[in-house]
């Protein structure tokens, strides 16, 4: 015969019992053996009862030097199985101190002769279950050594191939398979783990590889471990898991004024990871280019420092910024990991790249854009980022009916202020909002329903062009004073997140100027006209 895997035929035991009369099945059990005797298997898993074999026991039977059975009754028992092997008969669900089945033989002669003698028996051919068990594998993240993905990478979906590291052959899931064969192929989870079952495989030895790395990571060249199943039930983990990196990369660019192509220094730009909401700040230099890679600045010198400069709504306090401080994204939501100048800044992962304002791009538009990091060890150059003038409103604000910068105080009045736009986006939604402000304290005007207010909705065709404002107040206690309109431009508060304009909601242009007369109307009683003489 021949063992599976490591396992081994060699050292089954036999107790053979000799009883020197033909006994039935119900004598046996009360009866004294002549002799007894205990065989083991070698290692083709044959027992004889010969010296050869003999454990221990009687003194054998022989004849001319020839180990001999004489007429009688024999019973054979496997009492010790061979190493993987369960007992004849037994399982895994076998209860404690299970006994082998005892197999009778009656050896007897034709003319029934008592002194007859024969051959040594040869033990009966005897079927055995083989131990099996299981194997397991984990994989993590090399710079955390945890089951926490970086960026948007995950480790669902490693692939790992098992191997048979089996000198004999292996029967898994009823295929055999000799040594160096794939027996098994694994899938790992959201959490990196992979396993067999637990008696998927044989008893022995087999080889646990990584062949296809999972998104967003890199395949090990040549990691690998051998497993040894050496207990039935039991699923064995590999005693190191798999670490492998993210993939990394970097990102530039340079930025300019669009319409003289000056270079922009100390522009800082916002950069989130989408998955995770990690954000760190890049600023421009002398010669309006910033990036990310090592190569221009050592990832671990004052490490994210310009991001103390960006308060949480974008406001940038410039006396901070700094184009030699250094970036590093951990790639986890929680800021952390330590930088390595051999990597790459940004895990694989998807982020938004956003401008924000400072002196340098004060009144031009700001760009926000989406960049993809998916392969190792390369920058992507996002180009020249070109300022361009941005939105502009300037406004003048009259008295309907007149058509002037004068209004009676009396009763109800519609004020209108005309807001004429430049360097709009045509076929963008925006809407104008005002509201009417008091000249000398520089509080917002009121009414009984709250403070005076008015927006239009403007739908633009084109970058530039005029819209109204409506305010319409009861002006009778406002005999004396002057009001003025301040208006604000707001970018579509329907703009979908990413969009690569301003945003949702965002002002993009204000025209608030108290001491603008164009922006002023003033209530003042009519003079009565001299009666004539």
């Amino acid at each position: 015969g021949v063992a599976q895997g490591s396992a081994t035929l060699a050292g089954a035991q036999f107790t053979v019992n000799y009883y020197d009369a033909l006994l039935d099945d119900a004598q046996i059990p009360t009866a004294t053996p002549k002799r007894s005797w205990v065989i083991s298997c070698d290692k083709d898993g044959l027992a004889r009862l010969d010296g050869s074999h003999l454990v221990s026991g009687d003194a054998l039977y022989e004849r001319d030097g020839k180990a001999v059975v004489p007429l009688g009754t024999m019973t054979i028992r496997e009492t010790k199985a061979p190493e993987g092997y369960f007992l004849e008969g037994q399982g895994p669900d076998s209860p404690e101190g299970y006994r082998a089945p005892l197999r009778v033989t009656r050896v007897t002669a034709a003319d029934q002769t008592p002194s007859f003698e024969v051959d040594c028996h040869v033990v009966p051919t005897v079927k055995e279950a083989v131990w099996r068990g299981g194997l397991s594998v984990r994989k993590v993240d090399r710079e955390t050594g945890g089951d926490v993905p970086l960026g948007s990478a995950t480790l669902a979906g490693t692939r790992f191939e098992v191997v048979s590291a089996n000198d004999a052959l292996v029967v898994v899931h009823g295929s055999t398979y000799e040594e160096g064969d794939v027996v098994m192929t694994l899938l790992t989870d959201a959490k990196g783990r992979a396993s067999t079952g637990p008696r998927d495989l044989p008893y022995g030895d087999y080889v646990v590889r990584e062949v296809e790395a999972p998104d967003g990571y890199l395949l090990p060249p040549d990691w690998s471990q051998t497993v040894h199943i050496r207990e039935d039930g039991d699923v064995v983990e590999a005693q190191d898991a798999c670490d492998d990196q993210v993939k990394r990369g970097d990102i530039s660019l340079n930025k300019v004024d669009g319409t003289t192509m000056a270079r922009l220094a100390l522009v800082a730009f916002r950069v989130t990871s989408t998955t995770t909401g990690e954000s760190h700040v890049i600023v421009t230099d002398e010669n309006g280019f910033a990036s990310t890679e090592s190569s221009w600045q050592a990832h671990e010198v004052s490490t994210n420092k310009n991001d103390a400069a960006v308060d949480d709504d974008g406001v940038v306090d410039e006396s901070l910024l700094s184009p030699e401080a250094g970036v590093w994204f951990s790639g986890l939501a929680q800021d952390g990991g330590k930088p390595d100048n051999r990597l790459g800044a940004l895990p694989y992962d998807t982020y938004r790249v956003e401008e924000l304002r400072g002196s340098a791009n004060e009144g031009m538009s700001l760009v926000s854009l989406q960049v993809v990091v998916s392969r190792d060890g390369r920058t992507i150059d996002l180009g020249t980022v070109d300022d361009n003038p941005g939105p502009a409103i300037w406004t003048e604000l009259m008295e309907r009916d007149s058509g002037t910068h004068e209004a009676s105080p009396i009763g109800s009045v519609v004020l209108v202020d005309t807001v004429s736009y430049e360097n709009l986006e045509p076929g963008r939604h925006y809407v104008v909002e005002g509201r009417l402000m008091d000249a000398e304290t520089g509080e917002v005007l009121t009414s009984d329903e709250g403070p005076i207010k008015g927006s239009t909705e403007l739908d633009c065709t084109t970058a530039a062009g005029t819209t109204e404002v409506v305010f319409t107040l009861d002006a009778s206690e406002l005999d004396g004073r002057r009001t003025v309109a301040f208006e604000r431009l707001v970018l579509d508060p329907t703009a979908e997140e990413g969009d690569d304009l301003v945003g949702e909601g965002k002002v993009g242009a204000v025209h608030e100027d108290l001491t603008s007369e164009r922006q002023t109307v003033s209530f003042t009683t009519p003079q009565a006209e001299p009666t004539p003489e």
